[in-house]
């Protein structure tokens, strides 16, 4: 590292970290983005919502909700989602990065915390180590390992281990580099009455790798006939969580990337299976249901975020792939059309734009013999699951499948009556009025029922879903309508107009207009104060909105203002309004707001003195009334002698 990073300074520094990054890329992480005009939308991290109001602006490398009001740049996003102070996001994204910071500005805690993780990553990586190594010496796991299809090329590349059947093996072998608090810590090791002894015990170990190859944590195997639970995973810790963690993701996002598409395990052992013969976008969660978290993650790495469900034949595998479904469903419906038509519909689907998917959800189900992947890729080959993938049912074809599959061979009336209910649930998401008539009169042909009947509860229900929404946008926007201080706007107004002073002559004419004008505001006091000092040193709005928010983020002792933060990206966004002004049209812009600030002063002033001289007028002890032109002649001198006009 050279010795300029090492003497820079503490803003400087965050000046560097915060140009190398980009906040698109950030906030992709954790929200699905779908591109909109010159920026990026989706569905806001910090409350809860249906329709997108979460934008990202790229070129002033800001966001802004304008359902819940939280926006400013890529830290005051990282501070946000990851629930951490301004020093700590600094020092986390300057380790990325291999930016030195100064010493002090609280270094001391993070430093503290880093070393912590970097033990636990260390005690992991020996562990895995240590359960291979024990594996590898005993042929009679080895001869289980292959019975079930896994041979010495996956042993070796997943790294797959064998826990003795003792409880401190593993922690004498750690004891002398490590403490048992260390190690408890780290997840291998378990506490009980005061006592220390291995989590895993008799069971085969299975490494769960982060994207970057790093062991995080172990998924272990019960590998005796009822030795329960069947599986146990490592605790959550400060290094693993396994609701944002998916198993075989460092192997498989290269493979995600290259086909556009991944395939969503049930098992640790049907992931392994799939990439050792050749089908190597597969995942799986660790011991958990699918999250949001694990869903943004794979979004990551394929562009028409084509997912499929592959898990168990049973019914806990058929559960746990509708109840997966939903949650990729809920998590991009509202950023556009989930794709809802095959191939087949393709003539009728033009006006919809079905190619234009936010993504597309297949069910691998109904695998030849019940078999799991596993088993089924074991049996035919990669090739022959990849065909079965082909032919896969998009998630709507499936529930549809699902629902007749349990209706009776000879239903009753009142049997087809709660199967159209619940067809007409899984129907009405259909946009594309031809394709919804299709479906329509393929499901009224299957119950023998009367399609226009049919089409009219479809209709129906849709109408209801329209009236509802209407309802809740307008409560919605009830609530949001706030009262806003008349003056206050006007102030708002001023600092917009910094943001719109798109031309050098704009700025010069700004910064000039707004010498010697004191707002009344205090964080408007503060905003204009750093836009006096910088808007004639940028050479660009853009530049002016980064280096007016990094004002107020880069003291690293008072941890940035997150209320100055909000109110600065709220301006930047509403400056809109005189984007485009010529630079008559923008010099008249701000001479109205200046006059509407100084009626607005006048206003103020009269009401003041009104109150002060209407009332009684207190001369030591005696009380008298003054009259209503002794008023008026009052608050004229005072308002002239304050503003030279009345």
């Amino acid at each position: 590292m050279s010795d300029l990073n090492r003497d820079i300074s503490w803003q400087s520094a965050v000046e560097q970290i915060k140009n190398s990054i980009d906040i698109v890329d950030v906030v992709s992480r954790h929200v699905v983005l779908k591109k909109t005009g010159h920026g990026y939308s989706g569905l806001c991290p910090f409350h809860g919502e249906k329709t997108p109001s979460f934008t990202v602006t790229p070129s002033k490398q800001i966001f802004k909700c304008f359902g819940c009001g939280e926006g400013g740049d890529v830290f005051t996003f990282l501070m946000k989602i990851s629930n951490q102070n301004f020093s700590e996001v600094v020092q986390e994204q300057a380790d990325i990065l291999g930016i030195e910071l100064p010493k002090g500005q609280g270094r001391e805690k993070i430093e503290a915390h880093k070393k912590e993780k970097d033990v636990f990553l260390k005690i992991l990586d020996k562990t895995m180590k240590f359960y291979h190594a024990r594996l590898l010496e005993n042929a009679k796991a080895c001869d289980y390992l292959e019975k079930r299809g896994v041979g010495e090329i996956a042993t070796a590349k997943f790294f797959l281990g064998l826990a003795p059947n003792s409880s401190n093996d593993l922690k004498n072998f750690l004891r002398e580099e490590f403490s048992n608090d260390q190690m408890l810590k780290a997840g291998v090791l378990y506490e009980k009455n005061g006592e220390y002894f291995d989590r895993f015990r008799n069971r085969i170990i299975i490494p769960i790798l982060d994207t970057s190859g790093a062991c995080i944590a172990f998924g272990a195997r019960a590998v005796m006939d009822g030795q329960n639970p069947k599986y146990i995973n490592s605790p959550d810790s400060s290094v693993y969580n396994k609701s944002s963690v998916l198993f075989g993701m460092n192997y498989a996002k290269d493979a995600i990337k290259d086909e556009d598409s991944a395939i969503i395990m049930e098992g640790y052992f049907d992931v392994i299976s799939a990439h050792v013969n050749g089908v190597k976008n597969a995942v799986a969660s660790c011991g958990t249901a699918l999250t949001p978290q694990h869903i943004r993650l794979l979004s990551r790495y394929t562009q028409s975020r084509r997912i499929y469900l592959a898990f168990d034949s049973d019914a806990a595998g058929a559960k746990a792939a509708h109840s997966g479904a939903l949650t990729i469903k809920n998590i991009f419906e509202n950023l556009g059309n989930v794709k809802q038509y095959d191939s087949s519909f393709s003539a009728l689907d033009s006006a919809s734009g079905a190619g234009q998917a936010v993504c597309e959800i297949r069910i691998v189900s109904n695998l030849e013999g019940g078999k799991d992947p596993d088993e089924y890729i074991r049996e035919f080959g990669a090739q022959e699951y990849k065909n079965q993938l082909k032919s896969a049912p998009l998630f709507l074809d499936y529930r549809i499948e699902k629902t007749f599959e349990a209706m009776p061979e000879n239903p009753t009336p009142q049997e087809k009556s709660a199967i159209v209910s619940d067809i007409i649930q899984i129907l009405k998401e259909i946009n594309n009025p031809v394709i919804l008539s299709e479906y329509a009169k393929n499901t009224a042909f299957r119950l023998n029922i009367d399609e226009m009947i049919l089409k009219r509860e479809i209709n129906s229900v849709q109408k209801n879903i329209v009236k509802n929404y209407e309802v809740e946008k307008i409560k919605s926007k009830n609530l949001k309508t706030e009262a806003i201080d008349v003056f206050q706007r006007a102030e708002d107004n001023l600092v917009k107009l910094a943001f719109a002073a798109d031309t050098e002559e704009k700025r010069v004419y700004y910064k000039q207009s707004i010498e010697g004008y004191k707002p009344k505001d205090e964080t408007v006091f503060r905003v204009l104060a750093a836009i006096d000092k910088l808007i004639c040193k940028v050479n660009n709005v853009d530049e002016l909105a980064k280096k007016i928010l990094s004002e107020f983020c880069n003291d690293g002792n008072t941890e940035g203002d997150e209320k100055t933060h909000k109110y600065i990206t709220n301006q930047i966004y509403s400056s809109s309004e005189f984007e485009n002004h010529n630079y008559d049209k923008y010099i008249q812009a701000v001479e109205e707001t200046f006059e509407w600030l100084n009626n607005l002063e006048i206003i103020r002033a009269k009401n003041a003195v009104f109150k002060k001289y209407r009332a009684s007028s207190v001369i030591g002890k005696a009380e008298m009334k003054i009259s209503q032109d002794e008023a008026e002649k009052k608050i004229s001198l005072e308002i002239f002698e304050k503003f030279g006009q009345h």
